[in-house]
């Protein structure tokens, strides 16, 4: 299997992040007709509003034979990694919003310690991409001779 690398799609992190802007763009126009000293705390929301829009952009989820990836972070990163054979099952949802546009959140149950639920929020809806994931758990399953037991 090579290597798939998917990120949160644009448009889904500008969906995250409008409301934040928009707040800062009505605190700055308050801040224009009544005082200026409300243009501060606007500049201050719009800056947050974009550092979560790179944020969400920045998100990265490489998935491999083995292992899924994910690294997130601009300032600080973060990589967690976690072992296919102990993904139990997946959860695909999506909003009506994200169902016109083609984006899907998948939810991952594992086992793992650590993390035993890794969702995926805002990634491109391929139906070949939950078709590889599936055989790659069975793959890896099948390697590490893990037995489901019921």
């Amino acid at each position: 299997m090579e290597t798939l690398t998917f990120r949160p799609h644009p448009f889904y992190a500008l969906a995250k992040t409008a409301p934040v802007l928009l707040i800062a763009a009505l605190v700055s126009i308050l801040g224009y007709y009544i005082h200026p000293l409300f243009i501060l705390p606007g500049i201050a929301t719009c800056l947050y509003g974009w550092y979560r829009y790179f944020y969400i952009c920045a998100i990265k989820y490489v998935l491999d034979a083995h292992t899924l990836q994910t690294s997130c972070g601009l300032f600080n990163k973060r990589i967690d990694s976690l072992a296919l054979f102990r993904i139990k099952d997946y959860v695909i949802t999506q909003s009506l919003l994200m169902r016109i546009t083609g984006l899907m959140n998948m939810t991952l149950i594992s086992t793992d310690m650590t993390n035993n639920t890794l969702t995926m929020y805002g990634i491109d809806y391929h139906p070949e991409l939950v078709d590889q994931l599936g055989e790659a758990i069975r793959a890896a399953r099948q390697n590490n001779k893990i037995l489901e037991l019921s």
